[in-house]
């Protein structure tokens, strides 16, 4: 193991007094680099109890060496799992940040493209409407242009007896 056996057994212990069950405990242990099997078997060794007695045995022979690992080892195990907890944070906020751009992209194209179903009848509806003036239009300039002709008819014929 990478980290001191003894902080790793009064970790285990502490979770377990706690109430904290098995799979989290194994979860945990798996984040600091300790696998499945190994922490199925530290686990069982504290349930047990023979993992204090190999702690106390370590302890006995050399008290000062362990004192002196266990505050190098506690700063290194913090360091490691204060490392952990920011990247795993990072991760998560990366995974976060993209799934919001993808809404966000959604939205947008949503947005830009009408492609609704009551925006093409409207458009439908206002083609519909311009071609109906249009058509209107052109009867009108007709009618005019019939006006202004038997204008001018009866304008020449006025104009015609009056010169006679």
């Amino acid at each position: 193991m990478a980290l001191n056996e003894q902080i790793v057994n009064d970790t285990i212990k502490r979770m377990l007094a706690a109430g904290i069950d098995d799979e989290t405990v194994i979860s945990t242990l798996k984040d600091i680099g300790i696998n499945e099997e190994q922490s199925k078997k530290l686990i069982v060794a504290q349930k047990s109890g023979s993992g204090e007695q190999e702690t106390q045995e370590k302890e006995v022979v050399a008290p000062q060496r362990v004192i002196a690992d266990n505050s190098i080892d506690d700063e290194a195990e913090q360091e490691d799992l204060k490392e952990t907890t920011t990247l795993n944070m990072l991760d998560e906020h990366t995974n976060k940040l993209d799934e919001m751009n993808q809404k966000i992209e959604a939205v947008k194209k949503a947005v830009s493209t009408p492609s609704s179903v009551k925006e093409e009848y409207h458009v439908g509806q206002l083609e519909a409407k311009l071609d109906d003036i249009s058509a209107q239009t052109k009867a009108l300039f007709a009618v005019l242009k019939q006006i202004l002709e038997t204008d001018r008819k009866i304008l020449t014929e006025l104009q015609l007896k009056k010169g006679n």
